[in-house]
């Protein structure tokens, strides 16, 4: 639990202000009162640095507390505990997870000393290969809503509560199929603005197209000015200016000419194997990533059970195929026998395996 008082330097304004701000928004704290939607949260959050971080995101402390209120509530409406700690150690990532992740390109450190670092590979992004495979936009905003998640986490925990991220975006391999399927670009982006306010400190866009400059040349003078002062575009001398304040120089990765394997390229990353050298999305690889997730939860080689005796008459078998097993009511299934993967078991330890967690990874996944 981070402490209450977690920042302290506040001057006097910012201290009024988070006064303020907590006699808006004290309801979802008391515990005496019918319970919201939202104070589960909401209580895990009260901390000085994190409603600084609401009220220096709006022009005015009501905003701020709108915005706190419809923060808590998405948070528990999505159970963000649970779609964070099913990324988060990565080491925690079924298969369909670890696509997803390797897809995305997204990747945080967090060196010690220095705030957390993201780096966003948007360039790499295989858009026509996720508008291809069912499912697996949908993955890929989880996965990025994680990322944002554990980045929000280690910014809040930064001693002095006043952490911000460095976000390096790599725009390298950028094409006309992003500009085809910018819907997908446009929904992962509105994903954190309204939910992880103040949470980044720099954005530093590398390796951009040359009409980049020219259209930020455009738009920039019509930003908000503290918008405008987080965004770098750097040209082709950015990893001295990277290495120069902004971040420790070993922890740039190989892929933009560093020394730290981050990525695809870590040759110890469990899901380096899932795409090819192309960066290109193999067809089928999130379907049958959630066949071997669904055949993992049934029945693992391991612990494969021995055949059971044939039913007594007149009970039924039912038969699932592990890609099935997600869409199965399993107090839909008649009383008798059930078959995983050609094993028979009996219907409660078939109920019980259907309703327990996934394993925890194998010696080979970690």
């Amino acid at each position: 639990m981070i402490p209450r008082y977690n920042v302290p330097d506040l001057t006097p304004d910012e201290m009024e202000s988070i006064s303020s701000f907590r006699r808006l928004v004290e309801d979802l704290w008391d515990e005496d009162k019918e319970v919201q939607v939202g104070s589960r949260e909401s209580r895990k959050h009260m901390d000085d640095g994190t409603l600084l971080r609401f009220v220096q995101s709006r022009p005015t402390i009501e905003a701020a507390a709108d915005m706190y209120r419809e923060s808590m509530t998405w948070r528990e409406q999505v159970r963000i505990d649970e779609i964070h700690d099913k990324h988060y150690p990565i080491s925690n990532r079924g298969k369909a997870a670890q696509v997803a992740g390797q897809t995305f390109y997204g990747t945080i450190l967090s060196p010690p000393g220095h705030p957390p670092i993201m780096f966003d590979r948007m360039g790499a992004l295989d858009m026509s290969g996720i508008a291809s495979e069912e499912g697996m936009a949908d993955a890929i905003c989880e996965c990025y809503t994680a990322y944002l998640e554990e980045t929000f986490r280690l910014a809040r925990a930064f001693p002095g509560g006043r952490g911000r991220a460095l976000v390096v975006v790599d725009l390298k391999g950028l094409s006309m199929s992003h500009v085809s399927n910018i819907g997908l670009i446009k929904r992962i982006a509105a994903i954190g603005p309204p939910r992880y306010p103040e949470t980044t400190g720099c954005v530093a866009i590398v390796r951009g197209p040359w009409i980049l400059s020219a259209i930020w040349k455009v738009i920039s003078p019509i930003l908000p000015a503290n918008t405008r002062a987080k965004i770098k575009i750097m040209g082709k001398n950015f990893l001295a200016e990277l290495a120069d304040g902004m971040m420790p120089a070993d922890q740039i990765p190989t892929f933009l000419g560093g020394t730290c394997w981050v990525g695809e390229n870590d040759p110890t990353n469990i899901a380096s194997t899932i795409l090819e050298k192309s960066s290109k999305v193999i067809p089928g690889c999130y379907a049958r990533a959630q066949a071997e997730d669904a055949a993992n939860l049934v029945c693992t080689p391991s612990s494969a059970p021995a055949p059971a005796p044939a039913p007594p008459p007149g009970s039924e078998d039912y038969v699932i195929e592990p890609t099935d097993i997600a869409d199965v009511d399993m107090n839909e299934v008649p009383d008798g026998n059930i078959h995983f993967r050609g094993h028979r078991n009996s219907i409660a330890v078939a109920k019980e395996l259907a309703q327990s967690p996934a394993p925890p990874p194998t010696a080979n996944q970690k």
